[in-house]
């Protein structure tokens, strides 16, 4: 089922020749956007480097919230869709190092969570029985 899904696309400016003009915009693959973009090392160097970057942004991501329910601040939805962006970014780079698709991944979250809850209806009794880290038997997790 996930070869059906296919990648997410950007438009990306075309500029003009030496200059910052803009003469018109261009589709790319977002994995491929990020594979010319994220800076080369070693695997370990990257990964660290991927790993720390989606820390960083969720802390961006939290001080944005934060403002807006700690401190009565209107929500800044351009500078949430800027973090969310960022560390969509670390995290694309993660997916590039390991082959991994976003329909692997969701395809994967979506099958943990339908097993986690029933009819997929949320409950907190559902939430702390964790369905889908019983190893079989009816007992519930310690």
């Amino acid at each position: 089922m996930s070869e059906l899904m296919s990648p997410s696309w950007v438009s990306v400016p075309i500029r003009a020749d030496g200059s910052d003009e803009i003469v018109g915009y261009r589709p790319v693959r977002y994995d491929q956007f990020v594979l010319a973009l994220f800076k080369k090392m070693s695997e370990e160097r990257m990964l660290g480097h991927a790993g720390r970057g989606v820390c960083t942004e969720a802390g961006e991501i939290n001080d944005c919230i934060k403002k807006s329910l700690d401190y009565d601040q209107e929500l800044n939805i351009k500078n949430l869709i800027e973090e969310i962006g960022d560390m969509r970014f670390y995290l694309q780079a993660i997916q590039n190092m390991y082959g991994l698709t976003d329909a692997v991944i969701l395809q994967s979250n979506a099958s943990k969570l339908s097993e986690r809850y029933m009819n997929l209806r949320y409950s907190d009794e559902q939430a702390k029985l964790r369905r889908d880290k019983l190893d079989g038997s009816p007992e519930q997790p310690s």
